[in-house]
This record gives structure tokens, sequence and C-alpha cells, in this order.
């Protein structure tokens, strides 16, 4: 059985404070910190004596503690090196608590720590399992405001996320996603129609064509496709791994790829394939299914319907033929509405719808009529199953019904979402959860008014008085404030923090407070420049431009235009003119592109594409013979994978000098590291001429100056000495090494410059003292013929000239004399080769 080479220990210290716990009045242990050092360079085996690492190179706090899912007697203590962190081996690993101790100590498989810098750019997880007796004796951390998000806590909250009831689908009872459709002929009040159905009711009403003109689907014709060098329809598709150049990837490929490459999960966009957040569009001539229309939209189709066919044109839906079937795409969440005329049941009434029923109610009688309160009878109370007014609660465990939740009462409920997970049905007591209802008789507190009710509410009001009776507000006197204790009128607030108890709160701080308790993240609202969460309407009057159609409100367009032209008459694509291509800001026709390095913002992403982008972000590459060859390899430490052939790789075995050569930030690092830098072809010692004044780095003049073997070890090897020699004006000759050419030489031994015999006679008596004598020509500068002074220089035989001479001056030079003629004696003459001038340098390092 094999030996456990790697492993984590409870600290003595560690041990002594874990036991600390289980006594009376002991509190957990905190782990907040992680450390890990490079054992000093030795792989090192985790003693329960120790009190730190041998040698600590990194600490930060932890990145989470939690308990191991398979033992809750197992904690993991986890730490994330970041990118831009590095340039050390990693050999050990400590656990420290919020008062420096070290709880835990571990040993791991050496690894190299890179810097961005050194060419690598990815995250390190570390991770230390300590075994305990019960997880009470650890407090369990993790900051959210710090924490980095791997890959296994990303599936963690992927999975809770799927479990929970974070994404139901909307319905006439309960908020959720909602999913798109383009079709022209549905009832539908939980899908949105996309601005194709919205351009298929407004073109239809467009007054191009008779009456009895109809435009079947199959009577286009020579619609272009799209490719990749042409414009034209294109298909969508989610995949994230098709090789497909025909298509077009939708914003669900492409945000999977963005989001799995960023690390966090996000919700995936609506498109004809799958469903999603939807941005929202008034656009009336769009032929987009991935955009949700606005009502807008569809009151500009209807109202250009209305008015372009009397009102005994009909359309049954079997002169309707040819229609393709619309892909499903994606559902978001409800939204409010402020129209009045709306029969949906899927909205939520705003104050504005309410006050605009109730001001056309208020608004029919003269200045003198007046409705007092009390005179105003049949008000229906609010409850589970009808609208009516309501009175207010700060309780947060009130069972009631009937009551609406103060600010106050949303403050303590978001406090507590803010420390702890819950999900609550919103209560008079508490916040939460909340549902729409369409009644018009109900007196529930607890649901939102749908835009139907309103409708019903407004269309009541407008039919109950002559055009000569109006209700002024100012005219309604004695409105009781609603409080704690009576029903009335309330402000609406959307304040999470507030302590008021007089002011209701609104859905928005319902959701903030929900969200927060739900754990999930709160999508932005859709408007016509963003995408996000949206609300259906079915209203066809409406002009709200944050409100996405039903197929309902678009067939009331599409039925009324419908019928307008025969079956013969046929659009073939190039008779469709103006149409305009897609950008950032517009919708239009768009061209595929598979190319995955385009910074092109007017092609669209083909699968292939996206798929490309998918895989490196999940780890993959595509489909290569080379790489194949490289993932067959078994991997292993201290393996370095290399090529024998075409696509035919191999393992070698990485020597601590590779690794630290691949440790190395630049190529000048290695070649220093190896002793290759600058001048390093030459061994140190070596002089050679160099052209400046100023030796380069590594490299000391020849100027006879000393040194010491601290400074230069390897200098010290080739100068025992330990002094440079002067090479100043000097020239260098080869030793001799017994060849007996220049003999007696020591290495660096320094020699005079040779003599050479001379003698000549005076010129004709005319400048000498006698006659006769022998004139020696010399110069008082070096280089230069020079007297023979006693015991100054020598013959060639070795011998030392020792007579005595007289120095006298022949026409300004200056010459020497001698005072009788010997045999034997000369003048040395020093000779000197054509030369330059260059600096003797020494590589001292």
């Amino acid at each position: 059985m094999s030996t456990r080479k790697f492993r984590t220990l409870i600290t003595d210290i560690g041990l002594a404070k874990l036991a600390a716990t289980t006594a009376p009045g002991g509190k957990p242990v905190r782990l907040t910190h992680m450390a890990v050092g490079d054992g000093n360079g030795e792989l090192r085996q985790p003693q329960k004596n120790q009190t730190s690492l041998y040698n600590e190179v990194w600490r930060q706090s932890v990145n989470r503690v939690f308990t191991d899912p398979e033992n809750p007697n197992r904690l993991i203590a986890e730490l994330v090196i970041p990118p831009e962190t590095g340039g050390f081996w990693v050999r050990e690993i400590g656990v420290f608590d919020d008062t420096g101790t070290m709880i835990a100590v571990g040993n791991t498989a050496e690894s190299y720590k890179p810097t961005r810098e050194e060419g690598s750019g990815r995250a390190q997880i570390f991770r230390a399992v300590i075994t305990v007796t019960s997880d009470a004796v650890v407090e369990l951390v993790m900051d959210t405001t710090t924490i980095l998000p791997t890959t296994d806590y990303i599936d963690e909250k992927i999975a809770e996320h799927a479990r929970s009831r974070n994404h139901p689908d909307a319905t006439l009872t309960e908020k959720g996603f909602t999913q798109l459709s383009s079709a022209t002929n549905s009832t539908s009040e939980t899908l949105a129609a996309t601005p194709k159905a919205v351009k298929a009711a407004y073109d239809l009403a467009a007054g191009k064509a008779p009456a009895s003109h109809t435009h079947p689907w199959s009577q286009i014709t020579g619609v272009p496709a799209a490719s990749l060098t042409a414009k034209g329809t294109v298909q969508l598709s989610s995949a994230t791994d098709s090789q497909s150049e025909t298509e077009a990837a939708t914003p669900k490929a492409v945000k999977i790829a963005y989001d799995l490459a960023r690390g966090k999960y996000t919700a995936q966009d609506a498109t004809t394939t799958r469903k999603g957040i939807v941005q929202l569009s008034s656009a009336i001539n769009s032929t987009s299914e991935t955009l949700a229309a606005t009502p807008k939209a569809v009151k500009a189709a209807y109202d250009l319907a209305a008015g372009k066919a009397p009102a005994s044109h009909t359309h049954p839906w079997s002169q309707i033929t040819g229609v393709p079937a619309a892909s499903l795409t994606a559902k978001g969440t409800v939204q409010l509405s402020s129209a009045t005329n709306s029969t949906s049941e899927t909205l939520a009434a705003t104050p504005k719808a309410v006050k605009a029923a109730y001001d056309l109610a208020a608004g029919k009688a003269p200045a003198s009529h007046t409705h007092p309160w009390s005179q105003i009878t049949g008000v229906p109370a609010a409850s589970l199953t009808a609208k009516g007014t309501v009175q207010l609660s700060s309780a947060t465990d009130s069972q009631s019904e009937t009551e609406a939740a103060t600010p106050k009462a949303v403050k303590i409920a978001y406090d507590l979402a803010r420390g702890k997970y819950t999900a609550q049905d919103a209560t008079t007591t508490r916040k939460g959860i909340v549902q729409l209802s369409s009644a018009i008789n109900s007196t529930s507190e607890t649901l939102a008014a749908t835009p139907k009710a309103v409708k019903a509410a407004y269309d009541l009001a407008a039919g109950k008085a002559p055009a000569s009776h109006t209700h002024p507000w100012s005219q309604i006197t004695g409105v009781p404030a609603a409080s704690l204790t009576a029903k009335g009128t309330v402000q609406l607030s959307s304040a999470t923090d507030s302590q008021s108890e007089t002011e209701a709160a609104t859905p928005k701080a319902v959701k903030i407070a929900y969200d927060l308790a739900r754990g999930k993240y709160t999508a932005q609202d859709a408007t016509t420049t963003r995408k996000g969460i949206v609300q259906l309407s079915s209203a066809i009057n409406s002009t709200s431009e944050t409100l996405a159609a039903t197929p309902k409100a678009v067939k009331a367009a599409y039925d009324l235009a419908a019928g307008k032209a025969p079956a013969s008459h046929t659009h073939p694509w190039s008779q469709i003119t103006g149409v305009p291509a897609a950008s950032l800001t517009a919708k239009g026709t768009v061209q595929l592109s598979s190319a995955i390095n385009s910074t092109s913002e007017i092609l669209a992403a083909t699968p292939k594409a996206v798929k490309a982008a998918y895989d490196l972000a999940n780890g993959k590459q595509p489909a290569d013979a080379t790489l194949t060859a490289l993932a067959g390899l078994a991997t292993a430490a201290d393996r370095l994978p290399y090529f024998t052939g075409a696509d035919r790789a191999a393992l070698a075995t990485l020597t601590a000098i590779g690794r630290a050569i691949i440790a190395k930030g630049s190529i000048k690092d290695v070649l220093n590291y190896l002793g290759l830098g600058e001048g390093s072809a030459l061994p140190v010692g070596v002089p050679v001429p160099w052209p400046t004044a100023t030796p380069p780095a590594g490299w000391l003049k020849c100027d006879g100056r000393a040194f010491t073997k601290e400074q230069y070890p390897v200098l010290a090897r080739a100068y025992p000495t330990l002094r440079l020699p002067d090479l100043r004006g000097e020239f260098i000759r080869g030793w001799d090494d017994g060849r007996k050419v220049d003999t007696g030489r020591k290495l660096l031994s320094a020699q005079g410059a040779t003599l050479l015999r001379t003698a000549m006679l005076d010129y004709y008596n005319q400048d000498t003292t006698g006659t006769s004598g022998i004139v020696g020509m010399g110069f008082n500068n070096e280089d230069s013929i020079t007297d023979l002074r006693e015991g100054s220089f020598k013959m060639p035989d070795g011998t030392t000239f020792s007579d005595p001479v007289v120095v006298m001056s022949d026409n300004g030079m200056q010459a020497t004399i001698l005072t009788s003629i010997r045999s034997g004696y000369a003048k040395g003459i020093t000779v000197r080769p054509r030369s330059i001038a260059l600096n003797y340098i020494v590589r001292a390092v």
C-alpha cells in the first residue's frame, strides 16, 4: 500500500483551540486567512508543533470555508491566488484563525505560480481539508465582498437556482418568465408578441393594397438566405457546439460562452429556440423574433388598421394562408402597466392607472356637487379574492390577509433577508412574493390588480354618470388617511430602510426584499435601448414603451387589417426596398461570420464561432491533430511534452534547472541564469579592447586597481594577487612559456623597451667640445632616442650601462656626448609601431 505523501495536520496549538470550543462558554474558531510557502526550496512534511510555515511567500483572506458534502466532520478551507499574483513556488500551506494562530498546516505538490507578465494569467486554487469532531467548533466564513467564484461554487449556485422558484413561468396567478410568439391569430395572454408579429399587422394595415389584398407568406418569393458573403434571412441557433455557418448565433449562445468565460451565471437571452430575457422594441416594421413589441407598437398598428377599413370589413382566419409557425424563444418576469383599457391578467396596475380610472369617475359632477367619504357607500375592502381599500400594518408576524405592509415592515424583512435566506409569501406582517388578480370586487390586500381589473373599473366609471356629471378630486372631502388602525388613502414608498407606518410599500420594495431573501440576481427592466425583464399587455391603444404586447393584442390589430389583398398578389424580395441593415442601434438584415477574432459590430456570429469561443472558455480546443496528440499524454508532475514528429508527442522529465528556466520572466533573465549574458562568450579575467572610456556592466578597466575575493571570487582565481594589470599605454605580448624567444618572463610581468645599439661621429667637430667625439642623439620624451644613463638601461645581452655621460644641446635637441671614446658604448632608441588607442577592460563576473 502506498504511503500518503501529501496531507494536512491540525497543529498542537490548533488542537488546543478547537478543544477549548467545547468547554462551557467556548466560542467557535474563525478560520480567516490562508498562506502558502516555498518550504525554503524543499518538499517538507507538516509537523504538529509548527507555528508558522518554513518560508511564507503569500497570505490572503480565505475565499470560503465550507463543510464537505460527503463528510460533515471535514471542513474545507479554500484559497484563490489571483492571476496577477505570482512569481513564487508553492510547497506548503497554512490555515490561520482571526488571531493569526496557525490552526492547520499541510504540504502540497510543488508548483510554480507565474504572473501575467511571465506569460500565464490563470488563477490557482488551494484547498486544505481539516477533520474536526463537529462542524460547530469552526465558524464557516465566506466574505461575499471579496469572494472569487470558482467553478465548483458557480455550479452549486446554478444547481440551487435550478431547484429554487426563481424562474417560474408567468401566469394569471403568479409572476414569472414569459415566452415570445410571432403568431398573429393567437388569443394568448401569457405570451409576448415579437416585433415581427406587430410588423405583420402594421404592414397589412398600412394602406398599401386594396381591402381585398392579402399577403400569405407563401406568396413572398426570392427571399435571400443569409450566408458568409451575402445578407438575408437567417435561422437562429442556441447551440454552443455547432459547426454551422448558415445559422445566426442567438444571444443565448453568445451569453453562455461569455458567462462561462467570465465565470458567472446570468439569465439567458430570449431567442426563437429558447426562453430568456428579452429586449423591447417600438418598431412597427421590424421582422425580429428576438425582441418583444411594446404596446406603443401594437397601438400604432391597431390605430392604422382602425382607420383603413369600414366596420363591416372582416378578416376570417381562413383567408390567412401560409403563415409560418413561430419558434419558441424566451419568457420574462412581469412588470407594471399604466394602461387603462387593457384586459391583460398578467400585469400589475400602477398608481397612474388607478388614478386615471379614479379621476375619470371623479370628474363628472358640477363644482357644487361633493362626495364626502361618509356618503361613499359600497366601497369594497381588499381581500384575497377582491380589490378594495386597505389598512396598513407594520407587524412582521401577522397572519392577516386584509392589511397592507408599511415600509417599516418591508425594512424589517429586508434587514432580516440580508443576513438570512428565506422565501416567504407577502402578508400584512411581512414581505414576500405577490400574486396578480383580475377581480374587481376583491378586498384582498395581498394581491396586485391587473390592467384588466383597472379597465373594468374604468369602464364602469365611464358609464355610470351623464357627461354633465363630474367629480373633481377637490370636491371629495373627508377622505381618511390610511393608518395602522384605519383604512384610507395611502402614499407609496419604495424604500427598504424606512420606519414609516403611514406609507404603503410598492412592489419594487417588496421585490428588492424578496430577491434579497431568495438570494437571486434582480435583472434590469427592459427598455427600448436594453434587454431585461418585461411585463405583458393586451392593450391596443397604449403608448407604453416598457410593456410587451401579447399575441392577443397583435391578433386584434391583425384581424382588423386582414383581408386587403387577393391571393394572387405576391411580393418578391427584389421589390422590398429600403430594408435597413442591422447595427448596434437599429434592427435589420445581417450577414453571418464564423470569424473568432473579428471586431465587427455589423455581422452576426455563426454557431461555429460561438462553439469555438465556448469550447475555449470551457477548457476545450477545436478538433486538431496536434492538440489531440498532446491531449493523449499522461501528464504528471515535472513532465514536459515535446514533439517527436508530425502530430506525435512524448513527455520528458523536467529538471530543477528546467523549472528554474521556465520561471524566468525574460530571455535576458534566462541567459543570465545560464551565464550567457552580455560578454558571456569570454571567460572571467580575459582582457579585451573596448572603444569607450566606461566599461559595460560586469567589466572593469585594466588600470592596476586592487579588488577583494569577496567582490569578484571568479576574477580572484585568474588574478591571485588580487590586483589587475595596468595596461594603459602598454602593448600585450605572448608569454614565452619555454620557447626561449623572450626568456626570463613570468605571466603578468612588465618589460621595458628594447634598446637598439647605435653610434655616430660628431658633425665634423662643429658642435662638440672635443674633436671626433661620439654623439648620441636623443629626446627626453617617451618613445624617443634617449641617453644611456648609468644603471638606467640594459643591453640586449642583459648587461647594464655604467659609464658617465654628459648631456649637451645640439641645435635645440638635447644630446649626450661621451667624454671618451670607448668600445661597446651605444645609445638606446625606443621604437613604436603604428597604433590605435583602445581601453583594455577585463570581465569581472
